[in-house]
């Protein structure tokens, strides 16, 4: 469930300065496609350390990316986000290299 704070962090100055950071160490494609994309998402690995996240804490994702992932994890909860995003990453790549 999304709450009102995410929602406000997500909007906030913060959030912005914190989306550059993490284009200025991972670069400006996909993470997982290794694409170029128009628009890309900022993913957390963890909402642990929400509004204080480690550069490690999130990664660039593509729509279509960042979309599949959130579907698995919504599936596979138990099994954590991170790990969910890293096996995800993971095949992504491996497909890729066929």
């Amino acid at each position: 469930m999304v709450t009102q704070g995410y929602r406000d962090y997500m909007k906030s100055e913060r959030w912005k300065a914190k989306r550059q950071q993490v284009f200025a160490h991972y670069g400006k494609r996909c993470y997982a496609c290794r694409k170029y994309a128009k628009v890309l998402h900022v993913h957390h690995l963890t909402y642990a350390r929400l509004g204080r996240e480690a550069i490690g804490d999130l990664i660039p994702l593509c729509v279509p990316c960042h979309r599949e992932v959130t579907r698995v994890y919504k599936r596979n909860r138990r099994r954590g986000l991170r790990r969910v995003t890293m096996e995800f990453v993971k095949f992504k790549r491996k497909s890729l290299e066929k």
